[in-house]
């Protein structure tokens, strides 16, 4: 795995590569490579997937896009996924660029944290990409 990094202004981006790499690639290119890898599989007993919660607030983000460019508020309680809701919905809909805004910075390590596995537990090295 190799890092390649950039600064812009006072933040520095860091993208993450299997194979050795001198720059950083467009992000259309990460967009692109989402397509068609994203299922909205149910969690099962034996089965990875999305919760309840999670399928439901995904499915009440992709409907409210259908029919308006309105801002909307997603409400999920404590210990649903809220970040790997956040992932879901990124991916799936090959989002381009996401401002996230969290209280706090553990919260925002966290978070971040959770983005560079895409909300899989593995292990993976502390990497601060951020100001």
């Amino acid at each position: 795995m190799r890092e390649v990094k950039m600064t812009v202004g006072n933040n520095r981006i860091f993208q993450i590569h299997a194979e050795a790499t001198t720059e950083l690639l467009p992000v259309e290119q990460i967009v692109d490579s989402w397509r068609n890898v994203f299922s909205f599989n149910a969690q099962g007993d034996n089965s990875p997937g999305l919760r309840s919660a999670q399928l439901g607030a995904i499915f009440s983000i992709k409907s409210h896009w259908i029919v308006s460019n309105e801002p909307a508020t997603i409400v999920m309680p404590t210990g649903t996924g809220k970040t790997e809701t956040m992932i879901a919905t990124v991916v799936s809909e090959m989002i381009h660029r996401t401002l996230i805004i969290v209280p706090s910075n553990l919260l925002r390590k966290q978070t971040a944290e959770k983005f560079l596995t895409f909300g899989i537990d593995v292990w993976y090295p502390t990497r601060y990409w951020y100001n």
